[in-house]
């Protein structure tokens, strides 16, 4: 298998050989002189990304354990955290999260959920 990988990589590096410097040129060529101000921007923007560049990239991850929750109940809480990081930000949400755990609510069953909820 990794006799395979090696022997595409390899293919991929002759096929592409100079063509990458052709299309770094096209790049290049489109962020200086495209008459679009938004293609300039874009080519602009890729050439700095490939430069090493890009910007950091926040990713904003929630788990709970949320085993007796209806889909419609999940629904309402995904809205309510989204509705609530769009007021508040994502760091005040995770923050009020981690000091203020979820209470336990009770079900249509009258069963206590997990505090972890």
């Amino acid at each position: 298998m990794t006799a395979i990988l090696g022997s595409a990589v390899e293919e991929s590096n002759q096929f592409l050989g100079y063509r990458r410097y052709l299309w770094l040129k096209v790049l290049m060529d489109l962020a200086t002189s495209a008459r679009s101000e938004k293609v300039r921007f874009d080519a602009a923007k890729d050439l700095l990304d490939r430069a090493g560049f890009k910007p950091v990239e926040r990713i904003l991850s929630l788990t709970q354990d949320t085993p007796d929750l209806s889909p419609e109940q999940l629904r309402d809480r995904a809205t309510q955290l989204l509705q609530d990081i769009f007021d508040d930000g994502p760091e005040a949400v995770v923050e009020r999260l981690n000091s203020n755990p979820v209470p336990a609510q009770v079900t249509d069953h009258n069963t206590p959920m997990s505090p972890n909820c």
